[in-house]
């Protein structure tokens, strides 16, 4: 008899979408790094004060931050390429204004390229 074993590393690098919403988050699940294929992130309505680097998951086209306790904004992950939406809303962002000025320049390169920013 011959009994499948599970290999839970290989099962997160084929995920594809991640919700993860209200679940009282501080920090990001540090298994995120062995999601290359990750596509959709919802980790919203969480505690999460900071967002760490998410290149190791390039592939990233939707996530969801709105309602967390973000004071600056994600800027790894705004510049990743693949990315066409983004939930802001509902974080007190804390922006000098510099700051501010390159958040808004981003926002106007998004829409040019057909992408969103919702804040």
């Amino acid at each position: 008899v011959i009994t499948p074993t599970l290999n839970p590393a290989r099962s997160l690098a084929r995920l594809k979408k991640l919700y993860l919403h209200h679940n009282q988050l501080s920090v990001l699940p540090s298994f995120l790094s062995k999601m290359p294929n990750l596509e959709v992130l919802d980790v919203g309505h969480n505690s999460l004060i900071e967002i760490q680097n998410l290149s190791k998951a390039p592939r990233l086209k939707e996530v969801d931050f709105q309602s967390n306790l973000l004071s600056v904004y994600p800027w790894s992950v705004l510049k990743l390429k693949t990315l066409e939406i983004i939930y802001l809303q509902d974080n007190p962002f804390m922006e000098e204004e510099s700051e501010g000025v390159r958040f808004h320049d981003l926002v106007l390169e998004f829409e040019a390229e057909g992408k969103q920013i919702i804040r």
